[in-house]
């Protein structure tokens, strides 16, 4: 199945996060806000070291086909993490990717 590639379109979301660590398990919740429409997508995932970690994503909602992976890298003062994403999301029916920072509040 041959698909059309859509323009290249930078986004800027605020993304709200609430992460969990258990030993190396890393489990939470992210939420954000596109086009008027909130998004929670749950998140599982493992420490590789103290510095980065891996998690995988999937929307809350079962209906909603939105899944992909973060490798995620932690500051040396634990306050911030940065990353990057792919995945794939069905509004526009393709791979998405993505760098971001979060800052713990």
């Amino acid at each position: 199945m041959k698909r059309n590639n859509p323009e290249k379109v930078e986004l800027h979301l605020e993304v709200t996060c609430k992460l969990n660590l258990k030993g190396s398990k890393i489990v939470g919740i992210a939420e954000y806000t596109f086009k008027n429409f909130v998004t929670i997508a749950e998140l599982s995932g493992f420490s590789i070291d103290n510095t980065y970690a891996k998690i995988e994503y999937h929307d809350k909602n079962p209906h909603i086909i939105r899944h992909g992976s973060i490798m995620i890298k932690l500051s040396g003062d634990g306050k911030k993490l940065t990353g990057l994403l792919l995945g794939y999301a069905a509004e526009v029916d393709n791979l998405v990717t993505g760098m971001f920072e979060l800052k713990k509040q």
